[in-house]
């Protein structure tokens, strides 16, 4: 059993370590895209646009990512998200699907196919800047609290 115990308290230093990283990750990414927020200021940002976005098929795959079957990639792992982001013709920043759900099933869509089901859909979220939507599709999945767990951490 102490065998046993050791494992499990590794386990629970990796999926710290993992956290931490992550949350890094996301921090330097805002960063670089030049949104100003601390730590835990960004986990909120997230969760918020997570939250005010429900109503978009993507975003609960986001929320939920283990309610549909994994996409397979060409490099042996699976995929129920894949985000892009760019500007509208307002100015705003958007940020759109590139893996979506058709029929059930998940695909993956080329740059301008996404945007072209995307304005057709309605399958995109909107932010005040490119920025923030930049910051947004490249660190949502830190809400994740590891890439094996089912929820996120909204």
């Amino acid at each position: 059993m102490p065998n046993l115990k050791k494992k499990m308290s590794l386990k629970s230093l990796e999926k710290s370590i993992m956290n931490d990283a992550k949350r890094q990750d996301a921090m330097q990414i805002a960063k670089e895209s030049g949104l100003k927020t601390r730590d835990n200021d960004l986990h909120s940002w997230l969760s918020n646009a997570v939250k005010n976005n429900m109503d978009k098929e993507f975003v609960q795959r986001i929320a939920n990512p283990n309610t549909i079957t994994p996409l397979d990639n060409e490099d042996k792992t699976t995929s129920t998200h894949s985000m892009a982001s760019g500007e509208d013709n307002k100015g705003r920043g958007v940020v759109y699907p590139e893996v979506v759900n058709i029929d059930g099933e998940l695909k993956r869509l080329s740059r301008q196919e996404a945007v072209d089901y995307s304005k057709k859909t309605g399958e995109y979220m909107l932010f005040p800047t490119v920025q923030e939507a930049e910051t947004f599709s490249k660190s949502y999945k830190s809400l994740w609290k590891s890439k094996t767990e089912e929820e996120p951490q909204l």
